[in-house]
């Protein structure tokens, strides 16, 4: 397998549990720099367990996971859970990555205060976490995961939590910033519309252990406004994922929007 181009590489990767037996047979995939992959797949297929191996919370059974040393070091993770602190306000949570890294203060503000805004919670700094809504929370843990201006950013479900209003402007931003910053994105997701809408391709896996059902591209073009998402291309292609995903017989990702 040539990993000249790649930024992330499974090597014949297998991963097993003692309780719940193999999760990933056998598994070889390329995500080259630069790409915005959204990952599908049924419920409990072991997305998850992938995005933590290109993270290094796990270690693969067999075979190997090669991520460039520049993306393992500077990466945001947003987990299915917010994982917030409840002692420290909106702002202090966000800024901790940059105050990790010993970022000068003013820089830490401004950062701060950009990926606030980039979420839409620009005022809400000062609350407490046990102020906020389910929603609210993942949207910070979503800035605080952009702060530190990641090259490798992973995505575990990040919107579910949220009202279809807020997940469309959230991947609408989410696509912008990527665009802007050039950075890798790896994203799973339940919802076939937002990968088709964020995702430049997308990668359907079956029931476990996870081998690989279809890889496509999703050729949309760089931008993607609202109107995209009503668009003849766009119902093409969400029709050609869904008719594959629905080969998994997961009725939650078939119907997912």
């Amino acid at each position: 397998m040539n990993s000249h181009a790649a930024a992330i590489v499974f090597d014949q990767v297998e991963k097993d549990f003692r309780r719940t037996g193999k999760v990933i047979a056998g598994l070889d995939l390329e995500i080259h720099a630069g790409q915005f992959v959204a990952l599908l797949g049924p419920s409990g297929s072991g997305k998850t367990t992938l995005l933590r191996l290109v993270a290094g919370l796990e270690q693969p059974t067999r075979g190997e996971v090669r991520v460039p040393d520049a993306a393992r070091r500077n990466r945001g993770y947003v987990f299915q859970e917010a994982h917030l602190m409840p002692w420290r306000s909106v702002f202090a949570n966000v800024a901790l990555p940059l105050e990790i890294l010993g970022r000068p203060r003013e820089e830490i503000r401004a950062q701060v205060e950009t990926s606030l805004a980039l979420v839409g919670l620009e005022s809400a700094g000062a609350l407490l976490p046990h102020a906020l809504s389910g929603g609210m929370k993942m949207r910070v843990s979503v800035a605080r995961a952009l702060v530190s201006k990641p090259s490798l950013l992973l995505l575990d479900e990040p919107f579910s939590a949220l009202d279809e209003a807020t997940r469309f402007r959230l991947a609408t931003e989410l696509r912008r910033i990527w665009l802007a910053a050039g950075m890798t994105v790896v994203f799973v997701t339940h919802s076939l519309a937002e990968a088709v809408f964020v995702a430049d391709r997308a990668v359907v896996f079956s029931q476990r252990p996870l081998r690989i059902l279809a890889d496509l591209p999703i050729p949309l073009g760089a931008e993607r406004p609202d109107r995209l998402r009503v668009s003849p291309a766009y119902a093409e292609l969400l029709a050609r994922v869904y008719e594959i995903v629905a080969e998994t017989g997961d009725a939650h990702t078939r119907h997912a929007t």
